[in-house]
């Protein structure tokens, strides 16, 4: 799961690189203003502080027990619903 996360971070930075005029000052800028339709975790949309969102939350019930007590991912359970917060971009759930 976590590779998921680091390609969105990747896919982010690459796009507001191409979108810059090459100075670290035009990426931070084009980083504030990103929007991407698809991307491995699916739309991204960043606000001026660089915070995700909307962030979205995953709602999910174990069904076997005995794992560790840091989630590393969804095995031993059941995707209940995914919500996200208010406010969300056009386009997304």
């Amino acid at each position: 799961m976590r590779y998921l996360f680091s390609a969105a971070a990747a896919e982010v930075l690459l796009d507001a690189i191409a979108r810059s005029d090459g100075t670290r000052e035009s990426v931070a800028r084009a980083l504030a203003t990103t929007r991407l339709e698809r991307s491995p975790i699916g739309p991204i949309a960043l606000d001026r502080r660089g915070e995700v969102h909307p962030a979205n939350v995953t709602v999910v019930r174990a069904e076997k027990g005995g794992a560790p007590n840091y989630v590393d991912g969804l095995e031993g359970s059941v995707v209940e619903d995914v919500i996200t917060t208010p406010g969300s971009p056009p386009g997304t759930r």
